[in-house]
Formats: structure tokens, sequence, C-alpha cells
């Protein structure tokens, strides 16, 4: 049974929209490297360690 009792739609849309934990760290390095490039400080939460 596909949508698991969700609308075929949001389920479909929630594959599209979660990404991978290497597509994460790549997002996050990135970002990263943008914030220091712009001279501020890259600080992550504790929650992200």
């Amino acid at each position: 049974r596909r949508g698991l009792g969700y609308p075929l739609a949001i389920m479909e849309a929630h594959e599209q929209a979660v990404i991978s934990g290497p597509e994460r760290e790549a997002f996050r390095r990135l970002l990263e490297g943008q914030v220091t490039a712009e001279g501020l400080p890259a600080a992550s939460s504790g929650k992200a360690q």
C-alpha cells in the first residue's frame, strides 16, 4: 500500500526533500566555507555535534 495512510503527493514530496548524511555534510561544509569567507564565526550548535 503506497502512502502508508498519507496522501501520495505528501509521501512523494517527502522522499524528494529528504537529504542523505553525505549530502548534509557537503552542505554543512559549503555553508561553513561561505560564512568563514565573509569573516563570520562558523560555530555549530550542540545539537549538530
